[in-house]
């Protein structure tokens, strides 16, 4: 009794990512949980070739990047200037495989992957909390709110993808410089 206590108190604090069989989980915001969706087979293989800026509030970051989607995979490899700063993830629907350089500690790797996932595709945040509406932007967005507070925007250009983390101060933005199929 007192261990199963103990366990619902860690789930508790912790989100999904405590809990048996959900250690890809983790809160993209506070009570926002968020468990890394599988890659989706019927999603047409293919590679881009990215520049990714993530701005935070304690400085910018550079990268250059890769992004593939497989039918058993999604993986995402980037750089910055000389190789500093870099990760390499790749995600099966199982397991999560890492390789992380010079990055801020705030930008743990299974959230990192969570908002790519979000900004790739919205409606995979549906926690029943909140939820996604078009939103007031210069581009076509989606805004998530929740308590009528604004979450997150997620805007898409023509080769280009952003997602505004409002509560974090954090914005991601993705360039594809070119596609290919795989």
């Amino acid at each position: 009794m007192r261990r199963s206590l103990i366990l619902l108190w860690l789930s508790v604090l912790g989100g999904c990512s405590l809990l048996p069989g959900y250690s890809h989980c983790t809160r993209l915001a506070e009570g926002v949980p968020y468990c890394l969706a599988a890659p989706d087979p019927a999603q047409p293989a293919e590679r881009q070739v990215q520049r990714i800026t993530i701005a935070y509030p304690d400085g910018q970051l550079a990268l250059m990047g890769v992004e593939e989607q497989q039918a058993n995979a999604w993986v995402l490899a980037a750089a910055g200037p000389l190789g500093q700063p870099s990760l390499s993830l790749r995600w099966d629907g199982e397991t999560l495989s890492q390789q992380l350089q010079g990055l801020p500690g705030q930008f743990d790797p299974v959230w990192l992957m969570a908002l790519v996932q979000v900004m790739a595709q919205p409606e995979r945040l549906a926690d029943g909390a909140g939820q996604w509406h078009d939103g007031e932007c210069d581009v076509p967005c989606q805004r998530y709110l929740r308590d009528g507070n604004v979450l997150f925007t997620v805007a898409h250009g023509a080769n280009w993808q952003r997602l505004e983390h409002h509560p974090y101060g954090i914005t991601m933005t993705v360039t594809t410089l070119s596609r290919e199929p795989l």
